[in-house]
C-alpha cells in the first residue's frame, strides 16, 4: 500500500446504513452491529494516526452539557 493510501476496514453498505440508523436514531438510542462498529473505529484510529504521522494533530471539541 502506497504512503498516501489507507486501508478501510468499513465497507461501503456497512457505512452506509450507519448514516441511515443514526438520522433514524437522532435523539434516541441507536444500534448497530458490533463488527460495523470495530471497523469504524479502526478506521477512525488509523486516520487519526496519519493524519499524526503527517504533523496534523486533531483537536477535539467537548460538547456543553
Amino acid at each position: 500500500m502506497k504512503r498516501d493510501q489507507l486501508k478501510l476496514y468499513t465497507t461501503m453498505e456497512e457505512y452506509e446504513d450507519a448514516c441511515l440508523f443514526a438520522d433514524k436514531g437522532r435523539g434516541k438510542q441507536v444500534q448497530i452491529r458490533r463488527d460495523q462498529l470495530k471497523h469504524l473505529l479502526m478506521d477512525h484510529s488509523n486516520m487519526v494516526a496519519r493524519l499524526n504521522d503527517v504533523g496534523i494533530y486533531p483537536v477535539t471539541i467537548e460538547e456543553k452539557k
